[in-house]
C-alpha cells in the first residue's frame, strides 16, 4: 500500500497521501472523538428583536421595565432551547451523545437578530467505511435539531426570521403591483 485515502464526509471529497507523508509530519486523528464528550456540532439561529411596549413613564421606571422586558425575552429564549434539547434526548435515538447537555448562548447582535449558538456532541461514530452512512447519521441528527428548535420556537411565541427584510420585501411587492 503506497497511498492512504482520506475522505471528508460532510463536502464528499477524497485526498491520497503517500505513506511516507505521515512519518515526516505530525497526524493528529480528530475524526472519532474531539472531546470527552464527543465530537461537538454547532448550528447558528437568529432570532429576531422584540417589540418592547413602550408606555409614558418616567426615565427611571423605563429602564426598569426595559430591563424587565429584556430579562423575560432572554429566559424565554433559554426556555425555548432547553425545550428543543430535553425533546430531542428523549426522542430521538440517533447520534446524539446522552450523557452530554447542550449548551448555547448569544454568539452576535446584528442589524436584524439576535445571533445565537447551539452546540451539541455527537456520540461515538459506528464503524464503517460506507461515507453515504456517516453522512446519513450526521445530516439527519442535524436535521432533528434544527427541526425540533423551530418547532418549539413557534411553541414559545418566538421569530426565527428577520422581520425587518420580511416587510421591505411586502412593500417592495406592494410597489411593484401598483405600478402594474
Amino acid at each position: 500500500l503506497v497511498y492512504t485515502s482520506l475522505i471528508n464526509i460532510e463536502t464528499n471529497n477524497k485526498a491520497l497521501l503517500r505513506n511516507s507523508k505521515f512519518f515526516d509530519n505530525k497526524l493528529e486523528n480528530l475524526t472519532k472523538r474531539a472531546s470527552v464528550d464527543g465530537l461537538r456540532q454547532s448550528l447558528t439561529f437568529k432570532i429576531s428583536y422584540p417589540k418592547f411596549s413602550s408606555t409614558e413613564r418616567s426615565p427611571a421606571e423605563s429602564d426598569l421595565n426595559a430591563e424587565a422586558e429584556v430579562e423575560r425575552f432572554y429566559h424565554k429564549i433559554e426556555s425555548m432551547f432547553k425545550q428543543a434539547c430535553d425533546d430531542i434526548q428523549k426522542s430521538w435515538e440517533g447520534s446524539i451523545a446522552s450523557h452530554s447537555e447542550f449548551e448555547w448562548g448569544i454568539l452576535n447582535a446584528g442589524d436584524h437578530a439576535l445571533e445565537f449558538v447551539l452546540h451539541y456532541y455527537l456520540a461515538p461514530l459506528p464503524s464503517t467505511k460506507l461515507a453515504k452512512k456517516l453522512r446519513k447519521i450526521l445530516y439527519g441528527t442535524r436535521q432533528q435539531v434544527i427541526y425540533s428548535v423551530y418547532k418549539q420556537s413557534i411553541c414559545f411565541g418566538i421569530d426565527l426570521s428577520t422581520p425587518t427584510l420580511l416587510n421591505i420585501g411586502s412593500s417592495v411587492s406592494a410597489s411593484i403591483q401598483e405600478k402594474a
